[in-house]
């Protein structure tokens, strides 16, 4: 068989909230080593439409705290690739919103859905729903309409289509 390779990700540290590499290219079975450097995040698996928001079925190492690179040798979270499909993750961490400002990491994107596409999505929906129960399912709507203005313009048109960019007058 083939030899199992294993690929290391540094998570979060010098280069800011990021994961480095954030892509990689994963035959299954390959292991990954997710190194948790400063200061608190997590891998938790996410789907491309919904970056910021953890699969149910997903993988999440939970938070991993290295306050200031305090901890030697880093924590380290080990996953082992399933599929050869393309996997999304991103950090869960709320203080910040990592994951509304780019947190986010891909195993073998494609030329369809591409780690660029995945990014851009995270940052424009900017990060991860509200944990107080009031805001759920409340003013979702109102509050993506509020922080895209330029979807709003179009109310009522075509492009209109889908219902999460439209003012609630719209549909």
């Amino acid at each position: 068989g083939t030899a199992v390779a294993t690929h290391i990700v540094t998570v979060g540290g010098t280069a800011g909230l990021v994961y480095t590499p954030s892509q990689i290219s994963a035959a299954v079975g390959d292991l990954v080593h997710f190194i948790f450097m400063s200061n608190n995040h997590s891998v938790t698996q996410s789907t491309f439409a919904a970056p910021c928001n953890r699969l149910a079925t997903g993988m999440d190492s939970d938070l991993m705290p290295n306050p200031n690179n305090s901890i030697v040798p880093p924590p380290l979270w080990e996953y082992t690739v399933t599929t050869s499909e393309p996997t999304w993750w991103y950090c869960k961490q709320r203080m910040g919103n990592h994951c509304g400002k780019g947190m986010v990491f891909a195993i073998n994107p494609t030329a369809d859905k591409t780690f660029q596409m995945f990014l851009d999505t995270a940052v424009r929906v900017n990060g991860t729903v509200s944990s107080t129960p009031a805001a759920v399912g409340t003013g979702t709507a109102t509050a993506v309409a509020t922080a895209l203005p330029s979807a709003v313009a179009g109310a009522g048109s075509e492009d209109c289509k889908c219902q999460c960019f439209c003012p609630t007058a719209a549909y």
